[in-house]
């Protein structure tokens, strides 16, 4: 019974990181995949989430900038904003914080303000 259950949301991970929507493709994501990608997945606990400031490079070759996308969606239909939700997208920006302009000062101004 449990695994019916798991199943469909498991299915919507897949799909969430699949890079096709072919139903095969899918479901061997899904099996190979499964449980850890839903330990991992911001977007699945949204709304179970403290504060957050997301910083993300859309030339990020680690993680895709999809994945954040998927989050600011995510919290943009909790109807959660600024100032407990904070989504920064840096055109050009990769993985490294560094190439992502303004983030350490946005990032000190957003941890003082939770004081």
């Amino acid at each position: 019974h449990g695994q019916e259950q798991a199943q469909p949301l498991l299915h919507r991970v897949a799909l969430l990181v699949a890079p096709s929507r072919d139903p095969d493709a899918v479901d061997a994501l899904h099996d190979e995949i499964g449980p850890a990608i839903v330990r991992r997945s911001s977007v699945l606990f949204a709304d179970r989430m403290g504060a957050v400031q997301l910083h993300h490079g859309t030339a990020d070759a680690v993680v895709d900038v999809s994945q954040a996308q998927a989050l600011i969606d995510a919290m943009s239909s909790l109807g959660r904003g600024a100032p407990d939700f904070q989504a920064h997208l840096y055109e050009g920006g990769t993985h490294n914080p560094l190439s992502l302009s303004n983030s350490i000062p946005r990032t000190v101004d957003f941890l003082a303000a939770l004081r």
